[in-house]
């Protein structure tokens, strides 16, 4: 049997449509539940950012622009 390794960190890309991404907090919350102790950043434009500032199920709202040069065990793009 193989192990996988553990997920620590996860970035979720919805980049626009702002119905859309509304419809994605049930995907944020079921990786929440998943992967309790894991960083979840979520990646969007700017416009959307304070949709989803003050979800408690996610670690960091960013944008391209600002998304860092951090490393990612799991990315789901939502596109």
């Amino acid at each position: 049997m193989t192990s996988t390794p553990e997920i620590r960190s996860i970035l979720v890309v919805r980049l626009s449509a702002i119905g859309d991404i509304v419809l994605t907090t049930p995907v944020v919350q079921e990786l929440r539940q998943a992967f309790p102790s894991a960083r979840i950043d979520f990646c969007t434009k700017s416009p959307f950012v304070s949709l989803l500032a003050g979800n408690p199920a996610l670690s960091s709202v960013c944008t391209p622009e600002t998304l860092s040069s951090r490393s990612y065990d799991l990315a789901v793009d939502l596109q």
